[in-house]
């Protein structure tokens, strides 16, 4: 009978762990182990900005960022079978943002670009095949247009194709803002001037009185006297509804975000317009936002609470823009 014991023990023992195996095949895998797909419908197109491109893609269930990566197309032909080494990538650490918007490029080449999904375990997805879909061209410099939007016809309409020289900058001004390549100030009599690069028409003012203006990319965006915004230059940034009254704005690369006018009952609210995946309406859980400043691919905001005063980001964090926010 001994001499059985044995083989009957072993057997029982192989199928305790059959059955065990058999049973964890069949239970629910963890949502953090779970794989991801790559993003679908990945694209690329000119963000209407000399040197800037709009990537975009679809969300992916359970992700937790994604990663852009674009390639320069000499680059990519020149580099072989390390063409991967040759990218940079920038990390979307928001995962309800589907865009990202790449500056600088060199206007007039082609580049490649390519989008992954990452996982709570830094694990990312790529396109199976890991061959970029899709190439454009960075959108060159524009060609001149008679009008440019915000500057209206007649003797205060300037050419766009023509920087505007700094010498014009006479007189005393009560407010300054500095953008990519152009420069526009607020008189004492509460118009609007600037110089600098005007290829899209950035430098080129409407008429009228402003409380404040904040110069951008290739667009400028104002505060007028009765607290409504316009917008001029790049057409990618339009300027928000009339309905709209805003204390305070700020300008991006290609976008604008401001505050709105709050009340008692109404907080005010950061409202931000133009690029794709930076566009919001906050008002921090009806705290009410005091003040913003936008980046190229980022914006943060102020707000104030018991203690004090808070910084909440959104946008980009691919240089560490947004650590430390709260």
């Amino acid at each position: 009978m001994k001499r059985f014991a044995a083989p009957l023990a072993a057997a029982f023992l192989v199928a305790i762990i059959i059955a065990t195996l058999y049973a964890d095949s069949l239970a629910p895998t963890p949502a953090s182990a779970q794989s991801l797909t790559s993003p679908a419908n990945q694209r690329a197109e000119n963000a209407n900005a000399p040197g800037s491109v709009v990537v975009t893609w679809n969300a992916v269930e359970g992700a937790s960022r994604y990663r852009v990566g674009w390639l320069n197309h000499q680059d990519f032909v020149n580099a072989g079978d390390n063409w991967l080494q040759r990218f940079t990538f920038a990390d979307v650490r928001n995962p309800q943002q589907l865009g990202y918007v790449i500056t600088r490029m060199t206007p007039g080449e082609e580049y490649w670009f390519i989008v992954a999904s990452v996982d709570a375990n830094n694990r990312m997805y790529w396109p199976r095949n890991w061959i970029p879909k899709f190439a454009v061209t960075a959108a060159p410099e524009p060609t001149p247009c008679p009008v440019c939007s915000g500057a209206p016809a007649g003797p205060t309409a300037r050419t766009p194709d023509q920087p505007i020289s700094a010498s014009r900058a006479t007189g005393r001004y009560t407010q300054i803002s500095a953008g990519k390549n152009h420069t526009c100030g607020i008189k004492q009599d509460g118009t609007v001037d600037c110089w600098g690069a005007n290829g899209r028409g950035q430098s080129s003012p409407p008429d009228g009185e402003f409380l404040q203006v904040s110069a951008g990319g290739a667009h400028t965006c104002g505060v007028k006297a009765d607290s409504t915004v316009v917008c001029w230059g790049s057409s990618a940034v339009p300027s928000p509804p009339a309905s709209q009254k805003f204390a305070q704005i700020s300008s991006g690369d290609a976008h604008s975000c401001g505050i709105t006018v709050g009340s008692e009952n109404t907080p005010a609210k950061a409202v931000c317009w133009g690029a794709p995946g930076l566009n919001r309406t906050d008002d921090h859980h009806g705290i009410g936002i005091s003040s913003v400043s936008s980046g190229d691919n980022h914006n943060c905001a102020l707000f104030p609470n018991r203690e004090g005063r808070y910084i909440s980001c959104w946008g980009s964090n691919d240089a560490g823009q947004l650590v430390g926010a709260q």
